[in-house]
């Protein structure tokens, strides 16, 4: 987390996120899929189906 919130406050990662969105997005597909693929999203994934949601209207 401090590694994260190092690159934040440096600005490396606005620098970053604002050249992948100029050149085409040409890393974003690959990022997603690689982070579908964290152990985060399995739990997120299953306390996100014990939740009791509103019906969409």
């Amino acid at each position: 987390m401090r590694s994260v919130l190092q690159t934040i406050r440096s600005g490396q990662f606005a620098r970053e996120f604002i050249h992948e969105m100029k050149t085409g997005r040409t890393r974003y597909p690959q990022l997603l899929r690689e982070a579908d693929k964290h152990p985060i999203e399995k739990v997120g994934a299953r306390l996100r189906s014990m939740m009791a949601w509103p019906a969409k209207i």
